[in-house]
């Protein structure tokens, strides 16, 4: 019971870091493109994260994870490629949407995840097709306009939600098997290394740009990517994945309410009802079907 308190404890530190950091990359955008500022804070999260394998106790290693060192590399090789999919393409559409909309879009990525698990020959029930719908009426009301088309910000993102479905699924795979530490500091870099090649190609890399941004390239290089993804990888081992996903999922309340504090955002009503519908869906969709009809059987019961 005490492993899966500190986990909770953890995931609620993660979900608070993720949701503030929505205001950080909204603000980087106006110092550098999307793509260097992903490359700065990807080798940053690596660089920190090394240091911290070095200097760890040796009390803190888990033997049997530590033993196997080139698997943990070469499954945070994987973890790096689908994580530049979804951080690039969230960070991309972010250029375009604010920051406090584009937390509950990403948010999506929990709705996304039982669709996944069907096509991986997981069947799933009545509740996982009415979270999919709810998620859908949500997205309507939050991104599709009068003509249904959908702005080019919120498409990027919601793109990016699926593959964030993705990262979950293949680190839910390969955790338990690897040190924690050393797979989310390969992921970082593999992350950092893709953005920067995009980067080269397609903006300006300043050095003097990447500095003027560096309260956010260090709020999420530090605290978003490598210490809070981190966190996430261990703290999921400890803790049942519903009740992990649940606190994850206040990473869109906490986005939205930075956004509205730090960067004076606001909704439309359409919008927030849209955000409202997405949250239920999101919280529904991990809701075990039996605690959720266990209710009803009573009452027909009596």
């Amino acid at each position: 019971m005490k492993k899966e308190i500190r986990a909770a404890l953890m995931l609620l530190l993660v979900a608070l870091i993720w949701g503030t950091a929505f205001v950080f990359q909204s603000t980087a955008m106006d110092h550098v493109g999307p793509f260097t500022y992903n490359m700065a804070r990807g080798l940053l999260a690596g660089f920190s994260l090394i240091i911290i394998i070095l200097i760890r106790p040796k009390k803190l290693i888990d033997r049997s994870h530590y033993i196997d060192k080139k698997f943990s590399v070469k499954a945070g090789v994987i973890l790096g490629i689908l994580l530049s999919f979804a951080q690039n393409l969230q960070q991309a559409g972010m250029v375009f949407t604010d920051a406090g909309k584009s937390g509950f879009l990403t948010t999506l990525y929990i709705a996304f995840l039982p669709i996944f698990y069907f096509l991986m020959g997981k069947k799933p029930d009545k509740k996982v097709v009415i979270c999919v719908i709810l998620a859908i009426i949500g997205l309507y009301f939050i991104s599709i306009k009068k003509d249904f088309t959908i702005e080019r910000g919120d498409f990027l993102i919601l793109l990016s939600a699926v593959g964030f479905a993705l990262h979950i699924i293949f680190i839910d795979t390969y955790s338990s098997k690897c040190d924690g530490i050393i797979l989310s500091c390969s992921q970082f870099f593999v992350f950092g290394i893709i953005s920067g090649i995009i980067a080269f190609f397609i903006e300006d890399i300043n050095m003097s740009e990447i500095l003027a941004a560096k309260t956010s390239i260090f709020y999420t290089g530090i605290l978003s990517s490598g210490l809070a993804y981190t966190l996430s990888i261990i703290a999921l081992r400890d803790i049942d994945a519903t009740i992990g996903s649940l606190i994850l999922s206040l990473e869109s309340i906490i986005a939205a309410l930075a956004a509205a504090i730090l960067l004076k955002e606001s909704m439309t009503a359409r919008e927030m009802l849209g955000c409202l519908i997405v949250f239920i869906a999101t919280i529904l969709a991990q809701i075990p079907s039996e605690i959720l009809i266990k209710p009803f059987n009573k009452k027909i019961r009596q």
